[in-house]
């Protein structure tokens, strides 16, 4: 089972338990796991910036080796410049805003990858306050060459060129192997 899969399993089986352990242990940002705050967490819409980073995340999790969006952690960059789950921040009408996270996704003609699922964490005793965990999995393939992300440590970026070129050739290789 890959990585990301379990990390979502246990948001699954554990809830809010799994979010506090990852403060408590302050858990670092890897190829697996993004910390991402909404634009404006008293607010269930979805903003530009709200959409670009749910997009960006499912792109680049999709191409790489799959990963778990958590939505209403704050993180923190540590002197070695990796960023660490620092603090919660609930999102409020939380159910709303995983409701308006799935409408985008399925709405979207441009979905990268249709097997992407949203799961809902109730904040305990405040029931209208919660977080949304995204479990993205690996896609062997690309559907869009202009929507290819990789992860640096503050944010998204855009692949080009060579890169983007070396990386496509070895998802093919690495999909003639497994053949």
């Amino acid at each position: 089972m890959e990585n990301a899969k379990k990390i979502f399993i246990k948001f699954e089986q554990e809830g809010f338990s799994y979010i506090q352990q990852m403060i408590i242990k302050q858990q670092e940002e890897n190829i697996f796991l993004t910390f991402q705050c909404k634009k404006n967490c008293t607010n269930s819409a979805l903003s530009i910036d709200d959409k670009k980073n749910y997009e960006k995340g499912i792109s680049f999790f999709s191409h790489a080796s799959g990963g778990v969006i958590i939505w209403g952690v704050a993180s923190s960059k540590t002197n070695n410049g990796v960023h660490i789950a620092k603090k919660i921040q609930p999102i409020s009408n939380g159910k709303e805003f995983f409701s308006n996270l799935n409408d985008l996704f399925f709405k979207s003609s441009n979905t990268t990858n249709q097997d992407v699922k949203n799961i809902y964490i109730p904040f305990p005793k405040e029931a209208n306050h919660g977080f949304v965990i995204t479990y993205v999995p690996r896609k062997d393939y690309l559907l869009k060459l202009n929507d290819y992300y990789t992860k640096t440590r503050d944010n998204f970026a855009m692949m080009m060129g060579q890169i983007l070129l070396n990386d496509m050739l070895e998802n093919r290789k690495l999909l003639k192997e497994s053949l």
